[in-house]
C-alpha cells in the first residue's frame, strides 16, 4: 500500500508541476511582437497609474528604435540604431541592467521619407534557445540567449522610403520573415536552429514591407496569415503552399491580422485609398482647422502655411504632422522645399487599388474565398498604424487622432467609439490586460480604459517620451519603449 500511495503521490507531484508550468507560461513570456501568439492579450493585470516615478521599478536608456520589447524568463531583449551601428540589446528584466549588446555596421542607405522610420522597427522573437532580431535593410540575426552569434542571413538591398515593420514569428521549429519589395521580395522560412532556408513564396508586386503575419489555429489547423499589398494570404505552414487569398484590400497596410479560432480580424487605412479633402485632411491633425477652400484648393492651403510669402513651403513652415513627418516623401526633388506640383501632385494623386475596410474572415476556405468567407466588413474609424485587439466579443483599433472603437466580433457592427482626448498619430498597438485595454498615443500619453459601455478612460498617464513600439507584458509589469528608454512599471 505505502507503495502504491508513494506513486500516487510522485505521479500528482508531476502532474501539479506541468499544470503550473502551463499556467505560468503566458505570465512569464512575451516572445514575439504582442506576445504569445501574437494576440495582444495578457490575462491578468497592470497598474491603472504609471509614469516618471509612479510604480515605476527602473528606466533604462537605451539605443533609439521602435521595435518592441520581448521577454524570456529574467531577459528582455529589443533593437536599436544609429546613423552607424544596428544593435541586438539584452537587458535584466529585474533591473533594467544591460546584460549584452551585439552591434553591426550599417551598409545602406538611411535617408527614410518619414521621420518615425527606424532600421529597428521589426520586433525580435525568441524560443527560448535563440533571440532572432531582423533589420529589413540588413537581414536576420541569430544569437542565444548569452549573446553568441548562432548565424545570420543577409537579404539583398532594397531601398524602401519608408523601411520595414514586419517582425519575424516563430512555429515549431520554424523562422518566419514577411518581406514584401519590388525585387528579391517574398515570404521566407528558416530552420531555427541552423538558418537552412526551408521555403521561399515569391510575392510579385510587394508595396512596403509592414504586416507582421500570424499563425492562425482553427478548425482546419494552423495556417500562416501574411497581409500584403491589397490582399491577405493564407499558406501552408509546412510548405509555404497557397491555401486562400481574400483581395480588395488596403494596398499599404502597416497593421497586423488578429485571429480567434472561428474568426479572423484584419484591415487598416492608408492614404492611397482617399482622395480630396480626406486625403488634406489626413495629412493634419484634428486640432488643425481649414475653411472650405483651404480643404480644396491645394493653392490656398499652400498659402496658409508659407508664412515668408517666398511661393513655397520650408519643413519648419508646417506644424506637427502626418504632412510633417513625411516631408521628405513629397519633396520629389529633395531641394528642402515643397511647390507647384509637389503639392497639387499629392492632393489630386487619384486613389490606389484597393480599399480602406476592416474584415472579419471564417476559417476553412480554399482558393479565392474574397467572396464565400468574409463575414463582415467595418469601414469608419479604421487604424493606420496601430493593429486591431480582441478582447471577450469584441474588436477593438485605434485610429489617428484618438479615436477607439468598439465592433462586435461576431457581425463587425459598430458599438461605440470614445474620442481619447490626446490628438496625433496611434502607432502602438492597444493591449487588452486583464479587464482592461493599454492605449499608447505617440506623443507619449498611456491610456487605461474600461472596454465596457462608453469605454471610460481610468486613468491618463503622461510617459515622458514619443511612444512609437506596443508595450509588453509579463508577471503584472509593463514593459513600455519609448524611442530611447525602457521602463517598467508594477503596483507597489
Amino acid at each position: 500500500m505505502e507503495r502504491y500511495i508513494l506513486l500516487a503521490t510522485i505521479l500528482l507531484s508531476v502532474l501539479n508541476t506541468n499544470l503550473v508550468a502551463q499556467t505560468e507560461t503566458p505570465a512569464t513570456q512575451w516572445p514575439q511582437f504582442r506576445g504569445v501568439d501574437g494576440q495582444n492579450r495578457y490575462s491578468d493585470q497592470v497598474p491603472i497609474e504609471f509614469g516618471p516615478g509612479i510604480n515605476e521599478l527602473w528606466s533604462t536608456e537605451i539605443a533609439a528604435g521602435h521595435s518592441s520589447p520581448i521577454i524570456w524568463g529574467g531577459q528582455i531583449f529589443l533593437t536599436g540604431a544609429d546613423d552607424a551601428r544596428l544593435y541586438v540589446v539584452c537587458l535584466s528584466r529585474d533591473s533594467g541592467k544591460l546584460q549584452w549588446q551585439r552591434d553591426f555596421k550599417v551598409e545602406f542607405e538611411t535617408d527614410y521619407f518619414h521621420n518615425d522610420c527606424s532600421p529597428a522597427s521589426p520586433t525580435c522573437c525568441t524560443d527560448g534557445e535563440r533571440v532572432y532580431s531582423y533589420f529589413g535593410d540588413y537581414g536576420v540575426i541569430a544569437h542565444d540567449l548569452s549573446g553568441n552569434e548562432i548565424w545570420q542571413k543577409r537579404f539583398a538591398h532594397v531601398p524602401q522610403p519608408f523601411g520595414f515593420g514586419s517582425s519575424p514569428i516563430l512555429h515549431d521549429g520554424k523562422l518566419i520573415v514577411a518581406r514584401d519589395v519590388p525585387q528579391f521580395g517574398g515570404v521566407f522560412c528558416f530552420d531555427a536552429a541552423s538558418g537552412e532556408e526551408k521555403w521561399m513564396i515569391p510575392r510579385p508586386g510587394g508595396r512596403g514591407s509592414f504586416s507582421t503575419p500570424v499563425v492562425w489555429k482553427n478548425d482546419t489547423g494552423a495556417e500562416l496569415v501574411v497581409g500584403g499589398s491589397g490582399t491577405l494570404n493564407g499558406y501552408d505552414l509546412d510548405s509555404g503552399k497557397s491555401l486562400w487569398v481574400v483581395n480588395n484590400l488596403p494596398a499599404l497596410a502597416c497593421t497586423s491580422p488578429v485571429a480567434t479560432k472561428q474568426l479572423l480580424v484584419y484591415g487598416a487605412w492608408t492614404t492611397a485609398h482617399v482622395t480630396g479633402v480626406e486625403r488634406t485632411e489626413s495629412g493634419f491633425d484634428d486640432d488643425i482647422k481649414f475653411t472650405e477652400q483651404e480643404l480644396v484648393d491645394p493653392v490656398a492651403l499652400a498659402t496658409r502655411f508659407d508664412e515668408n510669402g517666398d511661393g513655397k513651403i520650408a519643413r519648419e513652415e508646417l506644424p506637427a504632422s502626418r504632412m510633417k513627418e513625411a516631408f521628405r516623401f513629397l519633396d520629389a526633388n529633395n531641394d528642402g522645399f515643397l511647390a507647384g506640383q509637389e503639392i497639387t501632385g499629392f492632393f489630386n494623386s487619384p486613389a490606389a487599388p484597393g480599399r480602406n475596410v476592416i474584415v472579419g474572415i471564417r476559417p476553412g476556405g480554399r482558393g479565392d474565398i474574397t467572396e464565400t468567407h468574409v463575414e463582415w466588413e467595418a469601414f469608419k474609424q479604421l487604424p493606420y498604424v496601430a493593429s486591431p485587439v480582441v478582447h471577450d466579443d469584441s474588436v477593438f483599433y485605434v485610429k489617428k487622432g484618438g479615436f477607439l472603437t468598439r465592433v462586435n466580433l461576431s457581425d463587425g457592427q459598430n458599438v461605440y467609439t470614445k474620442r481619447l482626448g490626446v490628438g496625433g498619430e496611434y502607432y502602438a498597438t492597444p493591449i487588452a490586460a486583464g479587464d482592461k485595454l493599454i492605449v499608447c498615443a505617440e506623443r507619449g500619453t498611456v491610456f487605461v480604459v474600461d472596454p465596457k459601455g462608453k469605454m471610460e478612460v481610468l486613468s491618463t498617464n503622461a510617459i515622458g517620451g514619443d511612444i512609437a513600439a506596443t508595450p509588453a507584458i509579463v508577471d503584472n509589469t509593463l514593459y513600455l519603449r519609448t524611442t530611447n528608454r525602457l521602463s517598467a512599471f508594477r503596483s507597489k
